[in-house]
């Protein structure tokens, strides 16, 4: 993360980072378990779609957030 007139934005690496590839999600991989009864793997697939989805809704607003604070300092100047 970088500032810009006291607002932390991602820098040009981690931006670069999310246009490219999917590393930047950090969830788990999912526990897949070829002994574990179909159920169990649908709920551990289940579980992982939960967690992963979660962190990208929350990616989501951490983004939208930057965009309004950089949108006020751009209208007050």
């Amino acid at each position: 993360m970088t500032e810009i007139k006291g607002i932390k934005v991602p820098d040009n690496d981690e931006i670069a980072e999310i246009l490219a590839n999917y590393r930047w999600i950090k969830v788990p991989k999912g526990k897949m378990s070829s002994k574990a009864s179909m159920e169990q793997q649908l709920a551990d697939l289940e579980q992982h779609h939960i967690e992963e989805t979660t962190f990208l809704i929350n990616k989501v607003r951490e983004f939208a957030g930057i965009i309004g604070k950089l949108t006020e300092v751009i209208e007050y100047n």
